[in-house]
């Protein structure tokens, strides 16, 4: 399904302006308002072929792209729709871009799912369908008949293009129209969409069908509350239940999605460490600077437990990185907390080293404190709670006549 792009223009929306904060305090000026020229762009579904897609989430909206940044948190004042275009500048530092978002190698609005993320639907599906005692495709006995999804709360829909691969393996006599695409908001009693087929293999799927869309959905549901509040970027853990399918969901709710595996990045956290020294410091800094290049990784990062290790990890990169080339480093600052994340963001400064690493906060961030972080001088905090132990979003599927 597998078709040309489409454009479907939506109302405007209000300019948002992106107000800087420093560390050490309020911001000496406001950065423009940029202009929206946004649109839905037509969307793309799995398998390669001539039909045409549903309308999928923008990915060029500010929320799923890194946010501006300068010299810390940046807060976007006004809030626009889901399907709000911004081109603002996406900076870190001096230039240096997070490099937390890899949504791009899972989706993209004009391809849609990418070889990687079908793979990982396959695997996944297989695996759901056959702890329902499905484990070939199903063929109608029955009439046909027509059964609605509907939503029974409000939230952000995820998981269409994963139930279209899956129909087309496990379900081939199954049609699916969808009302709300993925990336689309839906309110209770919306409609989402229509399965239509054989009855008995309807009922056969109802179950699995609605568990996936409604653990993807509620995730991409939280992600966008996390994206909405939060004073800057926020990006979900490897604490997943559906892999790379969780990730797809949290970028579609606006966050970002770190590293999609183990190789994905090189990340040396506490049990790494132990192999380069006797104590704290000496094991980051040996660490460091004994790293090498891997075209393969696309960001190194290294966990620190105390403003000591983070400025000694700075310190190092400093004197290593012109053998890194392009690579870059991110200090995940460990159970730190706002004031302190601060604290060693302006010691880096005072020390010319801040421009050179991505400083990431992670541990004990709740969505109700993100507000804590405004001024903390973070490029991105992390989280598992914008994904792990989320509510699914309540969907039904009724039938024909009920």
């Amino acid at each position: 399904m597998h078709g040309a792009s489409t454009q479907e223009h939506v109302r405007p929306v209000t300019k948002v302006s992106i107000t800087p904060w420093r560390c050490g305090g309020s911001s000496s000026k406001s950065v423009p308002c940029f202009e929206n020229d946004h649109f839905v762009a037509g969307g793309r579904c799995l398998q390669r072929s001539s039909q045409p897609g549903e309308a999928t989430a923008d990915h060029h909206h500010p929320l799923h792209a890194p946010a501006a940044r300068w010299n810390g948190m940046g807060l976007a004042e006004e809030q626009g729709c889901f399907l709000e275009v911004l081109h603002a500048s996406a900076v870190m530092g001096k230039g240096a871009k997070v490099p937390h978002d890899r949504g791009h190698l899972l989706w993209t609005p004009t391809d849609g799912p990418s070889n990687r993320l079908l793979a990982s639907i396959d695997r996944w599906v297989g695996a759901v369908l056959a702890d329902d005692g499905i484990d070939m495709p199903l063929m109608g006995r029955s009439d046909t008949a027509t059964a609605t999804v509907l939503a029974r709360s409000e939230g952000l829909v995820a998981g269409t293009a994963a139930v279209d691969h899956l129909l087309q393996i496990w379900a081939p006599e199954v049609r699916a129209s969808w009302s709300a695409s993925d990336g689309r908001q839906v309110g209770n009693g919306d409609e989402v969409g229509q399965l239509t087929g054989p009855a008995d293999v309807l009922l056969s799927i109802e179950r699995s069908v609605l568990n996936l869309l409604g653990h993807l959905s509620g995730i991409a549901t939280s992600a966008r509350a996390w994206a909405t509040i939060a004073p800057g970027q926020v990006a979900c853990t490897r604490k997943t239940v559906l892999g790379l399918l969780d990730k797809w969901a949290v970028d579609l709710g606006g966050c970002l999605t770190h590293r999609l595996n183990r190789n994905d990045a090189l990340m040396l956290k506490e049990n790494d460490l132990v192999a380069y020294g006797d104590d704290d410091i000496s094991r980051v800094q040996n660490a460091v600077l004994a790293l090498e290049t891997d075209e393969s990784h696309a960001f190194i990062e290294i966990e620190t437990t105390s403003a000591k290790q983070a400025l000694a990890a700075a310190l190092a990169w400093s004197q290593h990185r012109t053998n890194m080339g392009d690579m870059p480093l991110v200090i995940m600052l460990d159970n730190f907390g706002p004031d302190a994340c601060k604290d060693v963001a302006s010691e880096m400064e005072e020390l010319g080293v801040r421009e050179h690493v991505i400083l990431e906060a992670s541990g004990g961030i709740t969505i109700e404190g993100l507000g804590d972080w405004k001024e903390s001088g973070m490029d991105v905090v992390s989280t598992s709670a914008v994904n792990r132990g989320v509510a699914p979003l309540d969907l039904t599927m009724l039938m024909d006549g009920v």
